[in-house]
This record gives structure tokens, sequence and C-alpha cells, in this order.
């Protein structure tokens, strides 16, 4: 009869008429549910530019480290709930069926140092202004003749490494003993070098 009977025969996706007692008319509007991707991003490029997604669709992306950086650290979550461990391996974001808002978070860290020397009277015998992350850096310092080593600083990162990568040796006249002559072996770098 063209009454609108919804409400008592639909609940939870589900239809559910008792007696059928005329002609069923059943008009349904599906709408497509779309969920945004946002991209926070520091010293890292997504090669997908998307904004939104539909629902269930997949979600394919590469993230990239600009020019000498390498990803450090990366959070992606979708709806809310962290899926890192399960969307993401060597730069491949890989999300089957997209059931949230995804929110990308990576940081990028600069695998190229720099190295600073503020020499006094003194001269290093490793002229290198830049090095890579994780490799071994090492100088010997020496002072000019009739000069001696008062105060050695050795910074990475920003903070005071001296006491475990410089070794000053002694040298003496029948007078005096004094340095004139220092190493630095620093190891693995990870961070800014000033000497």
């Amino acid at each position: 009869d063209g009454i609108n009977i919804t409400s008592e025969v639909y609940a939870d996706g589900v239809i559910s008429i008792p007696a059928v007692t005329g002609d069923i008319v059943i008009t349904v509007v599906a709408q497509v549910v779309e969920y945004l991707v946002a991209n926070n991003l520091t010293n890292i490029t997504n090669t997908n530019t998307k904004v939104s997604v539909n629902s269930h669709s997949a979600y394919n992306a590469m993230l990239n480290p600009d020019e000498g950086y390498r990803i450090e650290s990366i959070i992606i979550t979708m709806g809310g709930i962290d899926v890192t461990s399960d969307v993401y391996a060597d730069g491949v974001i890989n999300i089957p069926s997209v059931t949230g808002d995804i929110i990308i978070t990576a940081v990028g860290k600069s695998i190229i140092f720099t190295v600073t020397n503020n020499l006094t009277k003194a001269t290093s015998n490793n002229s290198v202004s830049t090095v890579m992350i994780d490799s071994e850096y090492t100088a010997k310092l020496t002072t000019a003749d009739g000069y001696t080593f008062t105060n050695v600083l050795v910074t990475m990162g920003g903070e005071d490494i001296t006491s475990s990568v410089y070794k000053g040796e002694e040298s003496s006249t029948s007078d005096d003993k004094y340095i004139n002559i220092g190493t630095i072996t620093i190891p693995e770098v990870t961070g800014d070098i000033v000497i």
C-alpha cells in the first residue's frame, strides 16, 4: 500500500518481514565512505600523494628519505590504532583494506654530520669537514712548536665526549713534561663533531 515500514523491519543491515501482505519495494542508497590520509613527515617524502582513500580499498606507498637522510622512526595509525608492524617494512606501506583515517608520522635522521675544528696553535691531520653516520672518525692533533695542550674539548651531537675519545701523549724535556700530541678516536659517529 506504499507504506514505509523500514523502522519496523530493518535493523543492523538486515531486513526481516514476518508476513508479506503486498508488493515489496526495497530502495538502497549506498554511499562511498572515504578516510583521510595525513602525512607528518620530516626529511621524508611519500610517493603516494592521495589525501583520502575509499573504505576497504588498498593503500600502498613508498617512503623515501631525503638525500643525506635515513628513516629514523615511523608510526602508522589507522582509525587511531598503531598498525605500523602489520603494514610497514623497508620503506614500503601496504594496507590491503583501509578501515579508518590513516596518519603516517615519520622522521628522517641525517646520515652526514659535520666536523668542525676550532684549533688554536694546533693542527689536525684529518681535514674532512663531513663524516657519514656510524663510521669511525680519527684525528691526530699536534701543537705548534713551544705550545702544549691545556684544554681539549670534543663534542658530538652537542655532548661532551672528550674523556672517552681523546688521549694526550705525554712528551718531556729534561726540565718539563708536556702534551703536544693528542689522538681522537670516535668508533661510531652519531652527530656533528666539534673539536
